[in-house]
């Protein structure tokens, strides 16, 4: 009650209260930010923390790359791909042996005809499209001068829908 006037309600508190708890959780969360970068710095100053660096922002490149690399676009629009990567087998050996050198790598690719792998990835309620229907839109749209091969992976499916060399001008390879 207000002592100068009797009958005036009583005063309202200000209600600081939650103002206060929410700036006690923003101090928590930017500390904890803090702290976390701090860590974060501590790791990635060290040889291997380099080395995962090096080896995520290869990797992101390249997917980069393959995303955007000749055909891809087609292949994705015509062959209904939600996904599709052309990916340079040279580049992906070259990052494999920048963080395992000893992989064999190099040695694994000396056999592969192919110089590009092309992937699509479809949606599990979509019918996938066949090999060769993702190699005749490759050709058409990229003109490869080397063999590459072909993935087309359904989401969800435990197996490949399909998996096929091609020469540079489509024609399938004989299987091994």
């Amino acid at each position: 009650m207000n002592s100068a006037n009797p009958n005036a309600p009583p005063r309202k508190k200000k209600g600081n209260g939650c103002a206060i708890a929410l700036m006690v959780m923003v101090g928590i969360v930017f500390l904890g930010a803090i702290g976390f970068g701090i860590a974060m710095w501590r790791v990635m100053s060290t040889p291997e923390g380099k080395q995962v660096w090096k080896a995520a922002s290869g990797t992101m490149k390249l997917m980069q790359e393959a995303q955007n690399a000749p055909g891809a676009k087609e292949i994705a629009k015509q062959g209904g791909c939600q996904q599709a990567l052309v990916i340079d087998t040279e580049q992906m050996a070259d990052l494999v042996e920048s963080f395992t050198p000893d992989a064999g790598t190099r040695k694994g690719l000396g056999g592969l005809q192919e110089k590009t792998m092309i992937t699509c990835q479809v949606g599990f309620a979509r019918t996938p499209p066949t090999c060769e229907q993702i190699a005749r839109i490759y050709v058409d749209a990229a003109h490869p001068k080397d063999a590459f091969r072909v993935t087309v992976q359904q989401q969800g499916a435990t197996t490949r829908a399909c998996e096929r060399s091609y020469t540079e001008t489509g024609a399938p390879l004989e299987e091994d």
